[in-house]
C-alpha cells in the first residue's frame, strides 16, 4: 500500500510540475541549446558525447568558471570543460533531456528561476550525502540559509553544492536625498526606511521636483517578496504576518499617491532617468553597482547604498550546483564544483575591505557581508510560479481598490484563502508527499 501510493504521487507530482508548460515544451528540448556560445568547443553536444572525448560539459554561466580554467587543466590534464550557456532558466530542458540521458556533468541552476523547488521532487541530480561525494564533511561549510535551497524537504538528499548569495540592496543618489533633507548616511538611511511611512514620505518629497525611488507601483512587494517562498519547510504560509500587512499598505500607498516613475531600469528610458538623476533609487542585487556604473557613468561618487527598506532581506542572484545521475565524469564533477564554490567564496571575501570609488569611498563589500548573514532560509515548492501569477492580481485588487472593506491585515488573510483555496489538491499533494517521506 506505502509503495502504491508513492506510485500515485510520482504521478500527481509529475502533474503539477509541467501542468503549466506547454505541450511543445514537454515534448521537446529548448531550441536554445541549439544556438547558444560555448566556450572553445564543438557545437553539438551529443558529437561530444558520442566522440568519447574528455570534455565535462557545464550548463549554466558563471564569472567563476574563467578563473578555473587553469586549476581544472592542472588537476586533471586530459580533461576539458564546455560551457553551455543558455542566458535563461534551464529546468524545463534539462528535465527533458534527463529523461532521456542526454544531460551535462555538472548543472548550474539560477535560484531566482525557483527550479530547485521542482528538483526536490524528481530524481535526476545525484544524492551528495552519498558516496563518492559524501558532502557531510563539508557540510559545515554553508550556512543554513544557502542549505535550506538544496537539502530535500525531508531532510535527507542534498541536491546540488550552493554558491554565496548576492543579497538585495538599495542605491541612492546622496546628493539628490541630501538636497532635500533625508538622512544619507547608509546606515542611517536603511534603519530611517525600515518604516514604509518613511520612505513613502521620500517619495512624496522627491516626486514634486521629479525625483523618483519606486519603478512600479508593485515596488513595495518587489523589494520584499524578491526570491521568498510563499510556504516554509511545514508548508505554513509566510504572507500573512505583521510584514505583509506592513508591505500591502506600502504598495497601495505608491498607487495612492502615484510614487511609480513607471520607467523599467532595464529599458533605455530608465537607463536615461538613472543618468539625469530622475530615478534617485534603485534595488538590484548586490551586482549593481556595475550596472550603474555602466548606465551613469558620470554619476560617480554621487551613489551609496544601504540594506533595502521595509526591513526586508532578499536575495538577487544565487547558483546552485548540481551533478546529474548520467554524469560521465562524477569524480571530477565533485571536484570542480567544490573548487568553484571555494573559488568564489575567497574572490568575494577578499574584497571586504576594498572602497568603492564609485560609491563615494563606501566599503560596501561589509555591508554586503553584513546581509549575508540576515538572509532567511527559502523553500521553493514546484507551484512558485502559479502561486506567484495568483498573488500578484490579487495584490492589484487590492491597491487598485477592489478590497475597500478590507484593511492591510485583511487583505493579507483574504489573499492567503484564495491562494489555498485555488491550490488546495496542489499543496496537500506536496504536503503529505513530504510528510511520509520523513
Amino acid at each position: 500500500m506505502r509503495m502504491f501510493f508513492y506510485k500515485i504521487t510520482a504521478i500527481l507530482l509529475c502533474v503539477i510540475m509541467f501542468s503549466s508548460c506547454s505541450k511543445k515544451e514537454i515534448t521537446a528540448p529548448d531550441d536554445k541549446f541549439n544556438n547558444i556560445d560555448r566556450v572553445g568547443m564543438e557545437q553539438d553536444n551529443d558529437k561530444v558525447r558520442s566522440s568519447g572525448t574528455n570534455k565535462l560539459v557545464i550548463w549554466g554561466h558563471d564569472p567563476v568558471w574563467d578563473m578555473l580554467k587553469e586549476p581544472v587543466k592542472k588537476k586533471f590534464s586530459n580533461l576539458e570543460l564546455e560551457i553551455v550557456d543558455s542566458g535563461g532558466d534551464i529546468t524545463n530542458d534539462f528535465m527533458n533531456r534527463a529523461a532521456a540521458g542526454n544531460v551535462p556533468d555538472v548543472v548550474l541552476l539560477k535560484a531566482e528561476f525557483k527550479s530547485m523547488g521542482k528538483f526536490h521532487y524528481v530524481d535526476v541530480l545525484d544524492d551528495l550525502f552519498k558516496p563518492p561525494y559524501n558532502a557531510e564533511e563539508i557540510i559545515g561549510c554553508f550556512t543554513e540559509t544557502q542549505l535550506s535551497f538544496v537539502r530535500s524537504p525531508d531532510g535527507k538528499k542534498l541536491n546540488g553544492l550552493p554558491m554565496m548569495q548576492h543579497p538585495s540592496v538599495a542605491y541612492y543618489r546622496k546628493d539628490i536625498l541630501e538636497k532635500y533633507g533625508f538622512p544619507t548616511d547608509p546606515d542611517e538611511l536603511g534603519k530611517f526606511m525600515e518604516q514604509p511611512g518613511n520612505w513613502i514620505e521620500i517619495g512624496k518629497e522627491l516626486k514634486k521636483n521629479d525625483h523618483w525611488i519606486a519603478q512600479w507601483y508593485t515596488e513595495p512587494m518587489d523589494i520584499f517578496y524578491r526570491n521568498r517562498g510563499f510556504y516554509d519547510i511545514s508548508f505554513k504560509y509566510l504572507r500573512n504576518n505583521p510584514d505583509a500587512a506592513k508591505v500591502l499598505y506600502a504598495t497601495r500607498a505608491v498607487k495612492e499617491n502615484e510614487l511609480a516613475s513607471s520607467l523599467g531600469i532595464w529599458e533605455n528610458s530608465g537607463q536615461e532617468a538613472i543618468r539625469s538623476g530622475k530615478m534617485a533609487m534603485v534595488y538590484l542585487g548586490c551586482w549593481g553597482e556595475e550596472k550603474l556604473k555602466q548606465w551613469a557613468p558620470d554619476t560617480k561618487g554621487l551613489w551609496r547604498v544601504t540594506k533595502l527598506p521595509f526591513g526586508a532581506n532578499a536575495f538577487d542572484g544565487f547558483h546552485v550546483l548540481g551533478i546529474p545521475k548520467d554524469s560521465k565524469f562524477k569524480k571530477e564533477a565533485w571536484e570542480i564544483i567544490k573548487m568553484a564554490v571555494e573559488t568564489q567564496k575567497k574572490v568575494i571575501e577578499s574584497k571586504i575591505n576594498e572602497k568603492s570609488d564609485f560609491l563615494g569611498g563606501q566599503q560596501a563589500e561589509k555591508l554586503y557581508s553584513e546581509l549575508r548573514k540576515k538572509l532567511p532560509e527559502v523553500y521553493f515548492t514546484p507551484l512558485e510560479s502559479k502561486l506567484e501569477g495568483i498573488f500578484n492580481i490579487e495584490v492589484q485588487n487590492y491597491y487598485g481598490f477592489a478590497y475597500n472593506d478590507m484593511d492591510d491585515f485583511e487583505a493579507a488573510k483574504y489573499i492567503e484563502e484564495r491562494i489555498y483555496e485555488t491550490y488546495r489538491k496542489e499543496l496537500n499533494i506536496l504536503k503529505n508527499y513530504v510528510a511520509n517521506r520523513r
